[in-house]
């Protein structure tokens, strides 16, 4: 996990990565649709639709790798829907945002912003090449979820669990890179900012892997050797678009020799117990923070002697109110002075 630009955040931060990373020219639509199918995205002459999994065998002797898959119901998906600034060349045929779906699935989506979807408020699932209206009884992180809305702007499309940071960074990239493109279609940019703080969270808890670095490396072989910069380093988002969010120490992080050890259980449904260590005596407590980066609950140890200790979290702010699910950040202090902070999943 290489780290790209350090020390810059913010506007300064992706000014400078739509500097580096802006690839002009590209393959043009219809033979990034070919590449992908035939060379990105199959493997063992296999295709697999990223939003249900259904998959079909590719002919590696076809001549034309889109008509072949499309023919057997798989289709191009822009992640970053036409309609908010991909219409045209070259974003329509950026790869980085290009993925297989089986159709039925990326005409549901439409051109609705990726969102969380509490279970009860989806109205059809996804998985394979089937779907249904009921709550699935079984494997429910393989499906993918819509709730239909009269407009763009009220529908929302929930991922299958295993894609859903592969998505996330695709967004991050796009508005990042071709945000002039896309403001001329929401100068106040409400598609972006609705699903803007899920990105985020779906990025924290489905960090990148190997297949999806090799995966942006291979673009970028197509696209003047731009990668998706998202991909490479896990840091810039939070850099670029929350940096007042503080940074992430592992359980070795240190300062002034105060460790914070983590959270048991995580994820969590009502609470959790946030276990840290001291070198001493010392005033300890512990900052609660949501996606955004603003303070929910401030937890002061009852006792902040040496040595390990713990302090439970009731999944409530300071004033009582319950919290919805999601990513939050704790950071311990001690006397003041911020010593690691790390992350946790508040699940429904």
């Amino acid at each position: 996990d290489s780290t790209i630009f350090p020390g810059l955040t913010g506007k300064q931060l992706c000014d400078s990565l739509r500097a580096r990373y802006t690839a002009n020219t590209n393959l043009g639509y219809n033979t990034a649709k070919d590449t992908l199918f035939a060379h990105i995205d199959c493997h063992n002459d296999t295709l697999r639709c990223i939003y249900g999994g259904f998959k079909i065998w590719m002919d590696p002797a076809t001549s034309d790798p889109s008509q072949y898959a499309e023919a057997r119901n798989i289709n191009c998906e822009h992640s970053w829907v036409q309609s908010r600034g991909a219409s045209n060349y070259p974003q329509q045929s950026d790869m980085h945002h290009l993925f297989p779906s089986y159709d039925v699935i990326n005409s549901a989506r439409s051109s609705y912003p990726f969102n969380e979807i509490p279970d009860s408020e989806t109205e059809r699932w996804y998985v394979n090449n089937t779907n249904q209206t009921n709550i699935p009884s079984s494997n429910i992180d393989d499906y993918t979820e819509i709730d239909f809305g009269s407009t763009a702007w009220n529908g929302r499309c929930e991922i299958r669990e295993i894609n859903k940071g592969n998505i996330a960074r695709a967004q991050y990239y796009f508005f990042t890179i071709w945000r002039t493109t896309y403001l001329a279609t929401d100068p106040d940019s409400v598609w972006w900012m609705s699903e803007k703080d899920d990105m985020y969270q779906w990025h924290c808890v489905d960090p990148a892997d190997q297949a999806e670095i090799t995966r942006t490396r291979r673009i970028a072989l197509r696209q003047e050797n731009k990668p998706n910069p998202f991909v490479l380093d896990s840091t810039l988002i939070r850099r670029a678009y929350f940096p007042n969010m503080g940074v992430e120490g592992g359980p070795g992080a240190l300062a002034s020799g105060a460790r914070l050890l983590g959270n048991v259980p995580n994820p969590f449904q009502g609470s959790t117990v946030i276990l840290y260590s001291l070198p001493g005596p010392g005033r300890a407590e512990v900052v609660i923070y949501n996606v955004l980066g603003l303070e929910v609950a401030r937890l002061a140890a009852s006792s902040s002697g040496q040595g390990e200790r713990s302090i439970a979290w009731n999944a409530r702010s300071s004033g009582g109110q319950p919290q919805p699910p999601g990513i939050y950040f704790y950071q311990l202090k001690v006397g003041g002075v911020p010593a690691a902070t790390r992350r946790m999943l508040l699940v429904r």
